[in-house]
């Protein structure tokens, strides 16, 4: 939802604007995107076999290629595999900065189950590393963090504010694009959820709310790049 909101706010995505939102859909996941998380795919596999290491390095070559190549057509990139990218990009030069869009444990299990099948394990470990993760990145690059409960919410509106400082884009035109997009709030799932450690993930992003993370200063990091 929060890439479609960007979209039609006036995000650059290189991909064109679609004037409804699915949320079945993988809208704005651009091809060149999932060709690098191919690549990475399958510089992962080599690393696990006994093939020369490389080729993992030409896999990961032809990754940061493709990643390259579309940052200089796209300014925002959405894909929940980005976090495996994000060094990729920053050892390229650019400055990524995170837009860390995530939901409650339990909408995101339901969801995700339906999709996919996944036991309750694998959600935990997935919902566990990919924020933990995005929340290193945010902390390092700088950035924010949105929750999906925030933009169904209509009464909602920091998040707005804390986009326009991060991106540019007016806090007004974002939430004209929620207007148009979002026509009816999705019910939330409430049942118990049997690991702490999946609360405290949450609540470390629910304190982020309308906050900007500044990024550590461009000279550390490239001590460390």
């Amino acid at each position: 939802m929060l890439a479609a909101i960007l979209a039609k706010a006036g995000a650059n995505f290189d991909m064109p604007v679609q004037t409804k939102w699915d949320r079945r859909s993988g809208e704005y996941e651009h091809p060149m995107l999932l060709e690098a998380r191919r690549w990475l795919v399958w510089a992962d596999k080599i690393a696990r076999s006994p093939l020369p290491s490389r080729l993992r390095n030409f896999c990961q070559r032809r990754a940061a290629q493709k990643l390259d190549e579309l940052l200089r057509r796209a300014t925002f990139l959405k894909s929940p595999e980005l976090v495996r990218m994000v060094h990729i990009v920053a050892k390229l030069g650019y400055q990524p900065k995170i837009i860390l869009s995530y939901r409650q444990f339990e909408g995101y299990s339901v969801s995700r189950h339906l999709k996919s099948g996944w036991g309750f394990s694998r959600l935990v470990e997935q919902y566990i590393n990919v924020n933990s993760t995005a929340l290193l990145q945010l902390y390092i690059f700088g950035g924010c963090t949105i929750g999906y409960e925030e933009l169904v919410n209509k009464e909602e509106t920091v998040w707005a504010e804390a986009l326009e400082q991060l991106t540019g884009i007016k806090a007004s035109h974002l939430l004209e694009s929620r207007e148009s997009l979002v026509k009816a709030v999705t019910p939330q799932w409430e049942f118990p959820v049997p690991n702490p450690e999946v609360m405290k993930v949450y609540k470390l992003l629910v304190q982020l709310k309308g906050l900007v993370i500044e990024p550590v200063s461009s000279s550390t990091l490239k001590e460390r790049l």
